[in-house]
């Protein structure tokens, strides 16, 4: 019998595939607990309709991510004067909650720090490489460039 499964089932199959099953297993397991339903050709169409409609909302959103990863990489380098010390070592460090706010402003959008990738410590002077994930397939990448000088 072949069943569209409704939720991933661990050796089966992931939510929406459609597998081949022995008729008491989708009778007493899959059917009771609605972790699938009978692949007719109604439901399969139904089926191919809402993967159509997942697929279009998908490309839509990653267009909107890469519209703004553009926005985030227009604004690199990123200039931030910090306070030094000797050798050209900051009074501190430049927190990622810190440089989300310093991106905030620049490209004027809210940017979740929590996304921002930096790959060594923001506590001295010189550029570094830091990357921003808006999805599992949009990253921005930018340059942060520490200088000497007041406070931003």
């Amino acid at each position: 019998m072949e069943v569209i499964l409704l939720k991933s089932v661990e050796n089966l199959g992931e939510q929406g595939d459609v597998v081949r099953v022995s008729d008491g297993h989708a009778r007493n397991l899959l059917f009771p607990r609605s972790l699938a339903v009978f692949a007719s050709p109604g439901a399969l169409r139904q089926q191919q309709s809402r993967l159509e409609t997942v697929e279009r909302q998908a490309k839509k959103r990653i267009a909107e991510d890469q519209a703004v990863a553009s926005k985030i990489e227009a604004i690199s380098p990123v200039v931030i004067k910090a306070a030094v010390g000797e050798e050209g070592k900051l009074f501190g460090t430049i927190t990622p909650k810190e440089l989300g706010r310093i991106l905030s402003e620049k490209a004027g959008l809210d940017v979740d720090r929590r996304h921002l990738s930096i790959e060594r410590p923001l506590n001295r002077v010189g550029a570094y490489d830091v990357s921003y994930r808006l999805s599992s397939f949009v990253e921005a990448k930018l340059v942060v460039e520490i200088q000497a000088g007041e406070e931003a």
